[in-house]
């Protein structure tokens, strides 16, 4: 039981950073993620692996429409543990103005 109740504080944490970080990349001008299409995921990590205040933001980006204007932008967060095999997610679409 008690490992349960660890778990869900650690992923109720995660998805704490998860929403900090959509919504810092929210407020990135649509020309900063024209750039990151077709290239590799970038990847962020914070924290300390051995301590208890790791993680990693993986960010893709890809085109949402036809026409190649909506970016759709996905934003994944693991731990590093088992949790990489099963990231928590969030994501957004941004439009050219």
């Amino acid at each position: 039981m008690r490992e349960l109740i660890i778990n869900k504080k650690k992923k109720i944490w995660l998805l704490e950073k998860l929403a900090e970080n959509v919504n810092k990349l929210k407020q990135k001008p649509y020309e900063y993620f024209v750039d990151r299409i077709n290239k590799e995921p970038l990847t962020i990590s914070n924290g300390t692996i051995d301590a208890n205040n790791f993680y990693q933001i993986e960010i893709n980006v890809h085109y949402d429409d036809e026409d190649d204007s909506a970016i759709r932008v996905m934003v994944s967060i693991d731990n590093g543990g088992w949790r990489a095999f099963f990231p928590l997610t969030d994501s957004f679409i941004i439009q050219a103005d």
